[in-house]
Protein backbone atom coordinates (compact mmCIF):
# COMPACT_ATOMS: atom_id res chain seq x y z
CA UNK A 1 0.00 0.00 0.00
CA UNK A 2 2.85 2.43 0.38
CA UNK A 3 4.29 1.70 -2.91
CA UNK A 4 0.68 2.88 -4.00
CA UNK A 5 1.06 6.07 -2.48
CA UNK A 6 4.38 7.15 -3.63
CA UNK A 7 3.58 5.81 -7.37
CA UNK A 8 0.43 8.26 -7.05
CA UNK A 9 2.22 11.45 -5.70
CA UNK A 10 4.92 10.92 -8.77
CA UNK A 11 2.07 10.76 -11.06
CA UNK A 12 0.68 13.67 -9.48
CA UNK A 13 4.44 15.76 -9.57
CA UNK A 14 4.93 14.66 -12.67
CA UNK A 15 1.49 15.71 -14.12
CA UNK A 16 1.40 19.15 -12.41
CA UNK A 17 5.20 19.64 -14.22
CA UNK A 18 3.99 18.56 -17.47
CA UNK A 19 1.25 21.09 -17.59
CA UNK A 20 3.18 23.46 -15.36
CA UNK A 21 6.05 23.76 -17.64
CA UNK A 22 6.30 22.13 -20.73
CA UNK A 23 3.01 22.53 -22.37
CA UNK A 24 3.49 26.06 -21.64
CA UNK A 25 6.93 26.08 -24.04
CA UNK A 26 4.99 26.76 -26.98
CA UNK A 27 6.75 28.98 -29.42
CA UNK A 28 6.19 32.88 -29.63
CA UNK A 29 6.62 33.56 -33.21
CA UNK A 30 8.48 37.15 -34.34
CA UNK A 31 9.34 38.39 -37.41
CA UNK A 32 13.16 38.29 -37.31
CA UNK A 33 14.57 41.13 -39.54
CA UNK A 34 16.09 44.23 -39.73
CA UNK A 35 15.70 47.51 -42.20
CA UNK A 36 17.83 50.68 -42.62
CA UNK A 37 17.39 53.73 -44.41
CA UNK A 38 20.12 56.52 -45.51
CA UNK A 39 19.35 60.10 -46.88
CA UNK A 40 21.27 62.56 -46.98
CA UNK A 41 21.03 66.46 -47.95
CA UNK A 42 23.39 69.45 -49.71
CA UNK A 43 25.89 66.64 -49.76
CA UNK A 44 28.65 66.43 -52.65
CA UNK A 45 28.26 63.20 -54.48
CA UNK A 46 32.01 62.29 -53.10
CA UNK A 47 31.00 62.52 -49.46
CA UNK A 48 27.35 60.99 -49.98
CA UNK A 49 29.17 58.06 -51.69
CA UNK A 50 31.84 58.00 -48.70
CA UNK A 51 28.63 57.99 -46.20
CA UNK A 52 26.91 55.20 -48.23
CA UNK A 53 30.39 53.07 -48.31
CA UNK A 54 30.63 53.74 -44.21
CA UNK A 55 26.86 52.20 -44.12
CA UNK A 56 27.27 49.20 -46.51
CA UNK A 57 27.47 46.57 -43.95
CA UNK A 58 24.08 47.88 -42.38
CA UNK A 59 22.59 48.35 -45.97
CA UNK A 60 23.86 44.87 -47.13
CA UNK A 61 21.26 43.39 -44.16
CA UNK A 62 18.20 45.58 -45.17
CA UNK A 63 15.35 44.07 -46.18
CA UNK A 64 11.90 46.53 -47.32
CA UNK A 65 9.69 43.81 -45.99
CA UNK A 66 10.61 44.47 -42.75
CA UNK A 67 9.56 47.88 -42.27
CA UNK A 68 5.91 47.09 -43.43
CA UNK A 69 5.67 44.07 -41.63
CA UNK A 70 5.30 41.86 -44.37
CA UNK A 71 8.02 39.21 -43.28
CA UNK A 72 7.45 35.89 -42.50
CA UNK A 73 7.59 35.07 -38.41
CA UNK A 74 9.93 32.65 -36.94
CA UNK A 75 9.56 30.90 -33.90
CA UNK A 76 11.53 32.00 -30.53
CA UNK A 77 13.55 29.95 -28.96
CA UNK A 78 11.59 27.65 -26.16
CA UNK A 79 12.68 27.01 -22.37
CA UNK A 80 11.16 24.44 -20.21
CA UNK A 81 11.21 27.24 -17.24
CA UNK A 82 8.31 29.20 -19.01
CA UNK A 83 7.34 30.13 -15.48
CA UNK A 84 10.79 32.33 -14.69
CA UNK A 85 11.67 33.60 -18.57
CA UNK A 86 9.33 34.20 -21.08
CA UNK A 87 9.63 35.17 -25.01
CA UNK A 88 8.32 38.50 -26.71
CA UNK A 89 8.67 40.01 -29.64
CA UNK A 90 11.18 43.15 -29.56
CA UNK A 91 10.89 46.27 -32.27
CA UNK A 92 13.91 48.69 -31.80
CA UNK A 93 13.22 52.11 -33.63
CA UNK A 94 15.74 54.53 -34.27
CA UNK A 95 17.37 57.58 -35.94
CA UNK A 96 20.27 59.08 -36.46
CA UNK A 97 19.78 62.98 -37.15
CA UNK A 98 23.21 64.27 -38.03
CA UNK A 99 24.07 67.88 -38.89
CA UNK A 100 27.22 70.00 -40.48
CA UNK A 101 30.29 67.43 -41.54
CA UNK A 102 32.83 68.52 -39.88
CA UNK A 103 35.24 71.39 -41.59
CA UNK A 104 33.61 70.58 -45.10
CA UNK A 105 30.36 71.11 -45.05
CA UNK A 106 28.20 73.25 -42.60
CA UNK A 107 24.78 72.79 -44.29
CA UNK A 108 24.79 69.23 -44.71
CA UNK A 109 22.30 67.01 -42.53
CA UNK A 110 22.53 62.82 -42.24
CA UNK A 111 19.85 60.96 -41.46
CA UNK A 112 19.88 56.93 -40.97
CA UNK A 113 16.65 55.42 -39.83
CA UNK A 114 17.04 51.58 -38.40
CA UNK A 115 14.53 49.04 -37.50
CA UNK A 116 14.89 46.07 -36.40
CA UNK A 117 12.70 43.10 -34.98
CA UNK A 118 13.90 39.90 -33.02
CA UNK A 119 12.68 37.70 -30.46
CA UNK A 120 14.29 38.55 -26.95
CA UNK A 121 13.78 36.97 -23.21
CA UNK A 122 13.25 38.05 -20.34
CA UNK A 123 11.75 37.24 -16.85
CA UNK A 124 8.24 36.86 -17.02
CA UNK A 125 5.85 39.03 -15.28
CA UNK A 126 7.51 42.04 -17.28
CA UNK A 127 4.43 43.72 -18.70
CA UNK A 128 4.38 45.26 -22.43
CA UNK A 129 7.07 47.90 -22.68
CA UNK A 130 8.15 50.80 -24.49
CA UNK A 131 11.64 52.59 -23.61
CA UNK A 132 13.20 55.71 -25.20
CA UNK A 133 16.56 55.73 -27.03
CA UNK A 134 18.43 58.56 -27.11
CA UNK A 135 22.16 57.15 -27.61
CA UNK A 136 23.31 54.40 -29.80
CA UNK A 137 22.32 51.53 -27.94
CA UNK A 138 25.23 49.44 -26.97
CA UNK A 139 22.92 46.05 -27.62
CA UNK A 140 22.95 46.46 -30.90
CA UNK A 141 24.73 44.04 -32.88
CA UNK A 142 28.45 45.50 -34.04
CA UNK A 143 27.71 45.25 -37.63
CA UNK A 144 25.44 47.90 -37.24
CA UNK A 145 27.06 49.96 -34.27
CA UNK A 146 30.50 50.28 -35.40
CA UNK A 147 29.27 52.19 -38.88
CA UNK A 148 27.06 53.95 -36.91
CA UNK A 149 29.77 55.12 -34.48
CA UNK A 150 31.87 56.27 -37.51
CA UNK A 151 28.94 58.35 -38.91
CA UNK A 152 28.53 60.63 -35.89
CA UNK A 153 32.20 61.07 -35.89
CA UNK A 154 32.33 62.91 -38.91
CA UNK A 155 29.25 65.39 -37.97
CA UNK A 156 29.57 68.17 -35.76
CA UNK A 157 25.88 67.70 -34.11
CA UNK A 158 24.08 63.99 -33.85
CA UNK A 159 21.05 63.01 -31.97
CA UNK A 160 19.63 59.49 -31.51
CA UNK A 161 15.74 59.55 -31.17
CA UNK A 162 14.07 56.43 -31.01
CA UNK A 163 11.57 53.31 -28.64
CA UNK A 164 12.36 50.03 -27.91
CA UNK A 165 9.22 47.92 -27.31
CA UNK A 166 8.53 44.22 -26.39
CA UNK A 167 5.38 42.91 -26.40
CA UNK A 168 3.94 39.09 -27.04
CA UNK A 169 3.93 37.45 -30.03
Amino acid sequence: MILSKYNLYLWAFLLTFYFAIISHAKGVTCPSCMHALLMTHNLPSEQKYEMYKIMLPVLKLSDDKCESGNTVPKVCKTTQITSLIVHKCQTKNFTLKAFGMKNMFPDADLEVRVMMRECVSELSGNAFMCTKLGVVDYTLPKEIRIPLNQLEALWQNVTYTGDLCRYSG
